[in-house]
């Protein structure tokens, strides 16, 4: 008879902790909207991005990728990393 009651207030305290712990690890995690009409999904952290970024003149040459995808022509350019 004490093996059952001590398996039952284990298994009852086991079960009061998950349901404390519930709620909080529910708080901790963040909601994301899931966007399902393709658009980007680029969330900007203000705080971080004002500390971690830099403006600098960098000279592209036609074999870099950006220049052979497109995306920039060959030459100088100021750039804002971040």
């Amino acid at each position: 008879m004490r093996a059952a009651a001590s398996s039952f207030r284990t298994v009852f305290a086991l079960l009061i902790t998950i349901a404390l712990a519930t709620p909080a690890v529910s708080r901790a995690v963040k909601s994301i909207e899931v966007d399902e009409d393709g658009t980007p999904d680029l969330i900007v952290d203000q705080a971080l991005l004002h500390h971690h970024w830099i403006v600098r003149i960098e000279d592209f040459v036609a074999t870099d990728c950006s220049v052979q995808e497109g995306e920039i022509q060959p030459g100088e350019h100021k750039i804002v990393r971040f």
